[in-house]
């Protein structure tokens, strides 16, 4: 187990477990914020990339799949 879960199962440990619903809360929240996050990159990052996606010799390459 690496150092920082184990400092996380430390301090939860130590937490009294009226405080675990507030835990699970964040860990919930910063989970969803990492996926809206990269769903972010994914849309920011398209309008980019379409420039190469959108060429002749990309359909080309792509022509015989």
């Amino acid at each position: 187990m690496s150092e920082p879960k184990k400092m996380l199962h430390s301090l939860v440990d130590e937490l009294p477990e009226e405080s675990y619903g507030q835990v699970i809360d964040y860990i919930l929240y910063v989970k969803n914020l990492t996926k809206k996050q990269q769903h972010e990159t994914l849309f920011l990052s398209e309008k980019s990339l379409a420039k190469d996606w959108l060429s002749q010799e990309e359909n080309l390459a792509w022509a015989d799949l």
